[in-house]
Parts: structure tokens; sequence; C-alpha cells
């Protein structure tokens, strides 16, 4: 039986020390209630049989996100880049920043076993790795469902650059954290009127959740037992 590729497509951001630990330097207003539902998606992910893709800061000192106002954060090879312990997954393949990787990661043995991948990042915008456009071909993803942090940076960015290649976008509102509580309100406002939707985690969880189902469900007995007349008949 052919495998049934899910039209989803979890989509984590900058989920390091230097934005969730507690005396991190970009600690998001929302810190806890955020974390708390990103907790839930990642826990709810491998049930889903839905891949999960993460994007990671790797930072130099001279990246044009700091000379912008933010803070030095996530720096290449420091503590402050690494995953936070509740998320880390030991031997997830990584492509760097600069999109390349030898040998390239089996994408179809990924996907089987609903695992997940991590791209190296510089900038606000996931799509900065060259590599993110052949891995969502090779996924065959429609919808992606994004977060993390951080809503008005990261999140925006990655999200807009989805739209304007034709994915459907779901932000997971609740799992996303932010600096600024004015600036957030306006990014959902942004990303509602370009095309993206903004939902919380229980409502799409449920989404993908019902989708599992209906793909796991079995043909009905009655289609069976009629093909086997047909074929009698003949």
């Amino acid at each position: 039986m052919p495998q049934v590729v899910p039209p989803f497509l979890f989509v984590d951001l900058d989920l390091q020390e230097d934005l969730f630990a507690v005396d991190a330097p970009l600690r998001p207003q929302n810190r806890e209630l955020a974390l708390k539902s990103i907790l839930e998606v990642v826990h709810a992910q491998p049930k889903l049989g839905v891949p999960m893709l993460s994007g990671v800061d790797v930072h130099q000192a001279d990246d044009p996100e700091f000379s912008a106002g933010l803070k030095l954060h996530c720096l290449k090879d420091t503590p402050g880049a690494q995953r936070i312990g509740a998320v880390y997954r030991k031997a997830t393949p990584v492509i760097p920043e600069s999109g390349k990787r030898h040998p390239w990661p089996d994408m179809s043995g990924i996907r089987a076993q609903a695992g997940d991948l991590m791209l190296e990042k510089r900038g606000f915008d996931l799509f900065s790795n060259p590599a993110l456009r052949e891995i969502l071909r090779n996924w065959e993803a429609r919808e992606l469902l994004l977060f993390g942090a951080l809503l008005e940076h990261d999140i925006k960015e990655t999200a807009l650059s989805a739209r304007v290649l034709g994915y459907e976008v779901t932000v997971l509102d609740d799992a996303c954290a932010y600096l600024d509580a004015q600036a957030a309100e306006a990014t959902r406002t942004e990303l509602r009127k370009r095309g993206a939707k903004v939902e919380f985690v229980p409502e799409v969880l449920s989404r993908v959740a019902i989708w599992k189902r209906r793909m796991d469900r079995p043909a009905p007995k009655a289609a069976v037992a009629g093909k086997n007349k047909t074929e009698a008949k003949r």
C-alpha cells in the first residue's frame, strides 16, 4: 500500500536557550505560556505522523539583526545557541545555513518515521537557507504549521515568504513567543491580510488528528463486498 504523504509540516523556529532560558537575553514577554503550548505540539507530533522541521539561529556578531537593535543571541557554537533540553532530539540531520550538506539526508526515511530535520539560519527568514525550498518539494507539504520564536520577527518573515511561494500557512498563535505584545498584534493582522491563518494549538492539533484518523480508517466493508460480487459475476 503506498505511503500517504501528510499535507502538513510542523515548522518550529528558534527553540534555543538564548530565547527560552530563565535568564535569556531575549526573554519573551509570554515565555511560560508559549513554552507550555510549544511542548504540547512537540509531544503530540510523533503520534500525528506529521514530520517536523526545525529552524535554529547560528549567528555571527555582525549579523544585520543586531545592528537593527536586537541583543546578541544564539551566536554560533555558544551554549545560548543550543536547543532547549525539552525539545532536544538526538541524531537529528542538520543542514548548515549555506544550504549544503553531503550526503543529503534521506527525505523518504525521515518522512516515513515522522522524524525531523534541522536547518541553520543567520537571519529571521528560514527561507534564507537555500535548502528549504528543495526540502519542501521533497516532503510535498502544502500547509506549514509554524510556531516558536519570535512571532514579530522569524515567524512573520518565514510565514510571508511561504505565502509568496504559494504554501498555505497556519501560525500556532499560543505557541509563538514574542518580545512586544503590540508588535505581535500588528503581526497577526498582517499575516491574516497576506492569507495566513492564525489559530490556537488545540484546534490545529484537532484538525491534524481528524486527518490522521481518516487516513488510518480501513476501507468500508460494504465497498469491499460489492467489489467481490462484481468480480464473481465476471
